[in-house]
């Protein structure tokens, strides 16, 4: 059983513009808390068990409970659908 995905990336994610982007959506379906510093955030979507957790160097995707592989990664998909087609966020800003 499994409860996160891991999503390394290349690039530098920009954190900070993840924040902002997640805050300026002004929308109660989907929330981004932070430290002081925005070494990293957590994202969470209304209605998902998952929540996406952003740093620089990549993301994870963490369900509230252990699940098959396959289950994960339906829950993935699920979260990745509601950020590209409810929110419009298609991908993460990076350098």
């Amino acid at each position: 059983m499994f409860d996160t995905i891991e999503i390394s990336s290349e690039k530098f994610i920009k954190v900070s513009a993840v924040i902002d982007r997640i805050e300026q959506l002004g929308s109660d379906d989907i929330s981004v808390e932070y430290d002081g510093d925005c070494a990293e955030c957590v994202v969470s979507i209304n209605g998902s068990q998952a929540v996406i957790r952003v740093s620089e160097s990549g993301l994870f995707i963490e369900d509230r409970y252990a699940k098959s592989p396959r289950e994960l990664l339906e829950s993935a998909m699920l979260v990745r659908h509601r950020l590209t087609h409810d929110f419009g966020i298609k991908a993460l800003p990076a350098n």
